[in-house]
């Protein structure tokens, strides 16, 4: 059942962004370039970090987001496909061989010296257990 729940908010997130940069008068803006990011962090728990550092890769388009993502121990990036709202608050569905796995939901806010930062949440398809994390951009 969250499988479906999952698929429902993703495809109605998806739509909301169509509708926006379809029905919109910035639709008749040239976009902007789409912005590439590399962030790391680390899952934590609470206050707590826990030792599960992970390394994403995304690339934002005009509310599309798309990339990869890898825990420190892992050989295997894992895929993700999202959209993110005017305030910055995205979701990003993971994949591995054409199955949901997880989801991320989280915000993207800018820091003091311009790079960003992502912190929210990662769920496990079928699981009620909430894993915050926190991501900082770095500069390649």
């Amino acid at each position: 059942m969250k499988t479906i729940l999952n698929y429902f908010t993703f495809a109605a997130l998806m739509f909301s962004c169509y509708c926006v940069k379809k029905y919109s008068q910035l639709a008749q803006i040239p976009h902007a370039k789409p912005r590439a990011m590399h962030l790391i962090g680390q899952f934590s728990s609470g206050q707590e970090v826990l030792d599960m550092p992970l390394q994403m890769k995304l690339s934002i388009n005009d509310h599309f987001v798309q990339g990869t993502y890898k825990p420190a121990d892992a050989e295997i990036e894992v895929e993700l496909v999202g959209a993110m709202n005017n305030d910055n608050e995205l979701i990003l569905v993971e994949t591995s061989a054409g199955k949901t796995t997880g989801t991320f939901k989280g915000t993207l806010v800018s820091r003091s010296n311009k790079l960003m930062r992502l912190s929210g949440i990662w769920t496990k398809v079928n699981s009620t257990y909430l894993h915050p994390f926190l991501l900082d951009e770095v500069r390649q």
